[in-house]
């Protein structure tokens, strides 16, 4: 890459923040501008020494020494940054084009999916770490591990996340490719699910490198009709159909799960996986058919690492006890990661359960809206389950007159949903009086409600 000035534009996105690291360990010379400064990432990069100014169109933004700026498709509109920096002769790349440049110059898994990929990525990163493969990961998510959504490795393996969201995951070549499932998602972007499998289809066959040995989950039904039109070698992981890798004698406790690992029918390994839920055992299924497959890891290394490995932040995150009730935080925001992460908590909870969910984006809501329904009202079968939806995280979107989580709460029609301000103050008001150490309260979006899962204990 030619120059030795990167700028970004919305360098605190979770996906930007991590290149921009990577490009500060290669040498560069990183700036950014933000609209948000107090995001995490932005802390974090401006303590490894990147000047970040606030917001768009800052002072930063037109340094003649700009050779390269990055944009994501969030920042992709008409900026005059960068229209400066096009007639000043640097390079203009979208993220995924920066990260593309990145991989090509190493052997590289790239993993995707509409549900489990950042989960997936992360214990990826972390069994290889634990044999000392030493690789460099981007993944979109903070890792506990880390404390950081990257790590920069000196050998020549590299582990990325790969973004469906836009499509542009199209242009990132990977020896092995992951996909964890397709489901209808990303609305602004996909007219229909078939669009998605068509999609998905196109990532795993194209921009291979050599020897590509890709990695698919049959248990999910939108690939199985797919996988005939693979035309790469693939290895299939499943928990509930027949596959090359797959688990048996499953034991899911609260906090934790416990399975026999069998490989091509030979039970290779007893393992454990210190995070909840059937959805995170069939993730590091995939995880450790990628590991093996990619760098013919031992099946001991691989025991040890999913022993150690700790869930990304915001999947299933305790934040601590609020009046004894345990508090929890989850990033859910499809009906489909919805349904398993409310499960997930019932069956961590001896009690009651409040669920605070906040829906994330109006295409989201409109395009899959019966979905949304039918998952709460099958949900709230269980009676110990409680459920407040606060209004639509935009994220950006126009407002649709005709999609509100009120609407969405009468038609549900269950006296254990209702409708609820995005305040910590009107959240405390809604919790019963008697809490205990047997209740759980779920807080469950993508979009700003994770904020009341660390402010509610100023209240107690």
């Amino acid at each position: 890459m030619k120059g030795k000035h990167v700028h970004f534009v919305g360098i605190g996105g979770i996906g930007m923040s991590s290149l921009a690291h990577i490009m500060l360990k290669k040498g560069y010379q990183v700036t950014g501008c933000d609209i948000n400064s107090d995001q995490e990432t932005v802390s974090s990069l401006k303590a490894a020494g990147c000047v970040i100014e606030t917001p768009h169109g800052s002072a930063c933004c037109f340094d003649d020494s700009i050779d390269m700026m990055v944009y994501s498709t969030d920042t992709r509109h008409p900026m005059p940054e960068k229209d400066r920096a096009l007639r000043g002769g640097a390079a203009l790349k979208h993220r995924a084009e920066l990260l593309a440049d990145i991989m090509s110059q190493k052997q590289s898994i790239a993993i995707s999916g509409a549900h489990g990929k950042t989960s997936t990525t992360a214990m990826i990163g972390h069994l290889l770490q634990v044999a000392h493969a030493d690789p460099t990961v981007v993944v979109g998510g903070i890792c506990p591990q880390w404390k950081t959504n990257f790590m920069y490795g000196k050998s020549n393996i590299m582990i990325a996340e790969a973004d469906e969201s836009d499509r542009s995951f199209l242009k990132l070549p990977a020896q092995t490719k992951i996909v964890t499932n397709i489901d209808h998602e990303h609305l602004e972007t996909y007219s229909s699910l078939q669009d998605r499998q068509a999609t998905f289809l196109q990532f795993l066959n194209s921009n291979n490198q050599n020897n590509s040995t890709h990695v698919i989950c049959v248990d999910d039904p939108s690939i199985q009709q797919i996988r005939h039109l693979i035309d790469i070698n693939y290895v299939t992981y499943a928990i509930d159909n027949k596959a090359d890798f797959y688990a048996k004698n499953i034991d899911l406790q609260p906090l934790s799960s416990s399975f026999d690992l069998y490989v091509y029918g030979q039970c290779v390994a007893r393992c454990t996986l210190a995070v909840p839920g059937k959805h995170m055992l069939l993730n590091a299924l995939g995880a450790l058919a990628a590991a093996r497959m990619f760098s013919s890891v031992s099946y001991e290394y691989l025991v040890d690492g999913l022993k150690s490995f700790c869930p990304v932040e915001r999947r299933f995150t305790i934040r601590g006890s609020f009046h004894h009730a345990t508090v929890i935080d989850d990033y859910a925001h499809h009906p489909q990661e919805i349904a398993v992460t409310i499960q997930t908590a019932c069956n961590f909870a001896k009690g009651r359960t409040f669920v605070f969910f906040q829906p994330h984006r109006f295409t989201r809501t409109a395009g899959l809206w019966d979905q949304f329904v039918q998952t709460f009202r099958r949900e709230l079968a269980n009676a110990k389950l409680h459920f407040f939806m606060t209004t639509i995280y935009s994220a950006g979107e126009p407002e649709m007159s005709d999609v509100s989580t009120e609407r969405m709460v009468k038609e549900i029609d269950n006296g254990r949903c209702a409708f609820i301000e995005n305040r910590t103050e009107s959240i405390i008001k809604a919790l019963p009086n008697d809490l205990s150490e047997d209740d759980t309260i779920l807080f469950m979006g993508a979009g700003n409600v994770s904020k009341h899962s660390t402010e509610i204990f100023a209240y107690q």
